[in-house]
C-alpha cells in the first residue's frame, strides 16, 4: 500500500529506485487515494515510521505544515521528513524524527533504515512526537489563540487593512 504524492512521475521512480536499493520493499507502504478519516488512526498506528518527502517547490515553500505530520505524531510514530521550512519550524518544537535534505532521497533512506535498526530511538521519537501533541500542538492551545483574537477584534484592538478596526454596535 502507498501514502504518498510525488511532484513527477519521475520523483516517484526515483524514490521506488532508492526503496529498493535499501531493500525497503516490505517495510514501506503508500498510497495515492484518501482513506475515509475513521481508518485513519488505525492504518497509520500499524506503521512504524512516518514518511513526509517533500521536494523543494513553491508550494512547499509556503507556511503550512502537512496535517498528515500531526497525524503521525498523535499515533507515536516517528517522522522522517524533508528539510521544508514549515517542518523545520515544528522541529525546533521538540524531537519527534529526523529531518532529511529535500534533494536527497539516499538520506531520507538512510533516516528510515536508521530507524528501524533501532526501535528503542525510534520508540523515543515517536513518544516525544506524541506528547508535543498533547501538551502543544493540539486544539485547546489553538482555541485559546483564537478566542484572544476574537476578543482584540470585537475590542477594535487589531489592525484591518493598516488601521485599526472598530467594534460593530
Amino acid at each position: 500500500m502507498r501514502l504518498a504524492c510525488f511532484h513527477t512521475r519521475a520523483d516517484e521512480i526515483a524514490f521506488e529506485n532508492t526503496v529498493e536499493e535499501f531493500g525497503l520493499q516490505d517495510c514501506v507502504s503508500w498510497r495515492t487515494a484518501r482513506l475515509p478519516y475513521d481508518e485513519l488512526g488505525d492504518f497509520v498506528a500499524r506503521h512504524r515510521i512516518g514518511l513526509i518527502p517533500g521536494q523543494v517547490s513553491t508550494n512547499n515553500l509556503t507556511p503550512f505544515v502537512p496535517t498528515k505530520l500531526f497525524e503521525y505524531l498523535a499515533c507515536g510514530i516517528p517522522v522522517v521528513a524533508s528539510a521544508l521550512p514549515s517542518i523545520v519550524r515544528l522541529r525546533a518544537l521538540g524531537e519527534w524524527g529526523i529531518i532529511a535534505d529535500p534533494a536527497d532521497p539516499a538520506a531520507h533512506a538512510a533516516a528510515i533504515v536508521g530507524l528501524l535498526d533501532n526501535p528503542q530511538e525510534a520508540d523515543r521519537l515517536g513518544g516525544c512526537g506524541r506528547a508535543l501533541v498533547e501538551s502543544v500542538c493540539n486544539w485547546e492551545p489553538e482555541a485559546l489563540k483564537l478566542l484572544g483574537l476574537y476578543e482584540e477584534l470585537l475590542a477594535g484592538q487589531v489592525a484591518v487593512n493598516g488601521t485599526i478596526g472598530e467594534a460593530a454596535s
